[in-house]
């Protein structure tokens, strides 16, 4: 959204909005955080979603990479919220990739083949969905 763009304040910011939207602010940074991980886990079911409707393929598990891998919050939620399993990790994504590029052009094959030979370095956790409550009353919320 615009107004976070280029905020000096995000707490302000992020208050602003809930207020504008008649929703009340936590009144913690744990309160903030949560809600914050509860709208991305919202936003990735409904991705998910809008993805198997044009796909007709519906998808069979999530995967979480870079520094939202480490939270042991947003995966449980977001395995809730889309219903599916989520695999979290590597946390090093952008190092991975990174490596691999140069890999695949000094010595060909596919970025996957390559992949599939260094997955087990990387360190994964799986989330399986539980469809907790407080899951189930934010996606009646939208």
């Amino acid at each position: 959204a615009p107004d976070f763009a280029r905020c000096s304040d995000m707490d302000a910011a992020l208050r602003a909005a809930l207020e504008r939207g008649g929703v009340e602010a936590p009144r913690t940074p744990g309160g903030m955080e949560r809600l914050i991980y509860r709208s991305l886990a919202v936003a990735f079911a409904n991705s998910i979603k809008g993805l198997a409707a044009v796909t007709g393929a519906p998808a069979r598990s999530v995967r979480v990479i870079g520094g939202g891998a480490r939270s042991a919050l947003l995966t449980p939620m977001v395995a809730d919220a889309t219903g599916i399993p989520v695999i979290a990790g590597p946390v090093e994504a952008t190092a991975w990739g990174n490596l691999l590029s140069p890999v695949v052009a000094v010595h060909g094959g596919t970025g996957a083949e390559w992949q599939r030979r260094f997955r087990p370095a990387w360190a994964e956790r799986r989330t399986e969905p539980k469809r907790s409550d407080e899951m189930k009353a934010a996606l009646s919320q939208g």
